[in-house]
């Protein structure tokens, strides 16, 4: 799917939440926004407009089954789930550039009408047949076809992405851009670009660095920032580690929880430095927590 940057408002363990209470909640809130569930090296999202499932993918599945495979996972104790939340004005521009994950509406069931007992006692009657009489000879009629027009050729073509963007008056920011901004910052508030892209881009440049150590199944980044009176603010860490045999806890093969945490935090130093390069002292502004599970 094409999603929104942003951060999460919530998040969980699937084995920590109830997840039929929490779409109820989300139905009762009117809630916009998009679920992002994790699940080892697998991902999936479910869009939702007014607390109601909207579109739903998982790895190479999309719609009713990409739901079934989420709702497979979505109570396990290594499922982590993560709760998005969008402007009600985004909405339908985020709905129309992911149409083909839409979930297929359920059609409502129509009762066949059971027939009273004074329709069942009741004689059927045998209509009897009057003698043509007899007429002009009529001109058979073409059925009307609907007239085409510009706006209906317009309505039919499905928008492209630029389309899309340009109805709904948002605009694509260049990825090269967020990276030499924060390249050149001295200092001060961000006012170029969006801060929730400074956000996401820590987040993945993080991710990837602590996902390539030794003996961990997963990762999950948060970062949250304040742009005034200069960027700072909390990075969050949670780390599922990979279970060992006792043979490999004897022979001291993995790192302790406090060696890793050490560790951790310094690949966080190293790409906030990397990535603030104009202004490396911008370290002392963040506040790390790192949580091993």
């Amino acid at each position: 799917m094409e999603l929104p940057i942003t951060r999460p408002t919530y998040i969980s363990y699937g084995d920590e939440l109830d997840f039929n209470k929490f779409l109820e909640k989300l139905a009762r809130k009117k809630h916009n926004g998009f679920i992002r569930v994790t699940h080892a090296s697998s991902e999936g999202h479910i869009l939702i407009k007014d607390g109601i499932p909207i579109a739903a993918s998982y790895d190479r599945y999309m719609k009713s089954k990409a739901m079934e495979k989420i709702l497979e996972i979505i109570n396990k104790m290594d499922t982590i789930i993560e709760l998005f939340e969008v402007r009600e004005s985004q909405i339908d521009y985020i709905i129309d550039i992911n149409k083909v994950y839409k979930l297929e509406p359920t059609p409502p069931k129509i009762e066949k009408p059971t027939p009273t007992t004074e329709e069942k006692e009741r004689p059927k009657i045998t209509p009897v047949k009057e003698k043509p009489t007899p007429t002009t000879e009529e001109i058979p009629t073409e059925p009307e076809t609907p007239e085409i027009t510009e706006e209906t050729e317009k309505i039919e073509k499905p928008l492209n992405r630029e389309e899309v963007m340009k109805k709904y008056g948002l605009k694509d920011i260049d990825e090269e851009e967020v990276e030499k901004v924060l390249e050149n910052y001295k200092g001060g508030a961000i006012t170029t670009i969006d801060i929730e892209r400074v956000e996401l881009t820590l987040m993945n440049k993080i991710k990837k660095s602590i996902i390539g150590i030794p003996d961990i199944k997963s990762v999950e980044v948060m970062v949250f920032l304040e742009n005034l009176p200069e960027l700072e603010g909390d990075i969050k860490v949670l780390i599922e580690r990979e279970s060992k045999g006792l043979l490999s806890r004897l022979m001291g093969g993995a790192m302790k929880e406090e060696e890793l945490k050490e560790h951790v935090n310094d690949i966080i130093e190293m790409e906030i430095k990397r990535t603030f390069r104009g202004y490396p002292k911008i370290i002392e502004n963040f506040n790390v927590n790192i949580e091993i599970h």
